[in-house]
């Protein structure tokens, strides 16, 4: 196995979930790269303590949180908390249903290749357009997008660095919205404060068909806000309108 002393792999994935554990090993393997399983947190075992951290609905995310949707962030955090009580100064954060290119490998493997000013970097691949106000070019011929006022696409496959994981803990001790748009989403003050970037050429997708373990992420819930929180969430959302009409409209693509 390569391993980078900078960059360690987490991979989440549920007790129950063997086969999918499977065929991430064997995934992470053929392209040399070495890993940490990292028992996901199980919405059926979540502590009195951890849901009284729910502070949905919130001007981020008009919604309740489910429980599931709670264990994910928590089974994030973990990998957070791992990372900044470890010797590394990188974390490569996986969930258990990745599916990867033919050359996802030199993305996996080390962080040489990320520029220093980048600390939170998505190695997803969506066909959704995003919006981006910056491109930096990389030595491959692939480039990062500097995410602003896109959606969040998930927490499959990151890139984060002590600092960024250090910011993260601090500013999820109470859990406002799901871990993806915590992370990523325009709405998040986390995003706000650490960019995201992200791989123009996707290198990691969902594999097709496999359905969330995410208990209640795709039931339709009632909006639900305050009309103090309802005029916060206006006023900003006009914000981004604004904001969209500056901004390059990008669409990735499938690097093979």
């Amino acid at each position: 196995m390569m391993h980078d002393k900078m960059l360690v792999t987490y991979v989440i994935n549920l007790k129950r979930s063997t086969e999918r554990m499977e065929n991430m090993d064997r995934a992470l393997k053929a392209m040399q790269v070495d890993y940490e399983r990292v028992e996901g947190v199980d919405a059926q075992l979540l502590s009195e303590v951890l849901l009284s951290r729910n502070a949905t609905p919130s001007v981020e995310y008009p919604y309740e949180l489910t429980k599931g949707e709670l264990a994910c962030f928590y089974s994030h955090r973990k990998c957070w908390e791992m990372l900044v009580n470890s010797q590394h100064e990188w974390a490569l954060v996986l969930e258990d249903h990745c599916e990867f290119s033919e050359a996802a490998g030199r993305y996996l493997r080390s962080a040489d290749w990320l520029p220093s000013e980048c600390e939170l970097v998505q190695l997803i691949y969506s066909d959704k357009a995003c919006f981006a106000d910056e491109k930096k070019p990389l030595d491959d011929g692939n480039s990062l997008v500097k995410l602003a006022c896109s959606s969040a696409i998930g927490a499959s496959a990151y890139l984060i660095s002590r600092g960024a994981a250090v910011e993260a803990l601090r500013m999820s001790a109470r859990i406002s919205e799901p871990a993806d748009n915590f992370l990523f989403g325009p709405w998040s003050e986390f995003s706000r404060k650490v960019p995201c970037w992200r791989l123009l050429g996707g290198v990691v997708r969902r594999r097709h068909g496999i359905k969330t373990t995410i208990a209640g992420r795709n039931v339709r819930r009632k909006f639900y806000l305050t009309k103090r929180l309802s005029l916060k969430r206006l006023a900003r959302k006009m914000q981004m309108a604004l904001q969209k009409r500056h901004l390059q409209e990008t669409v990735q693509y499938w690097l093979e």
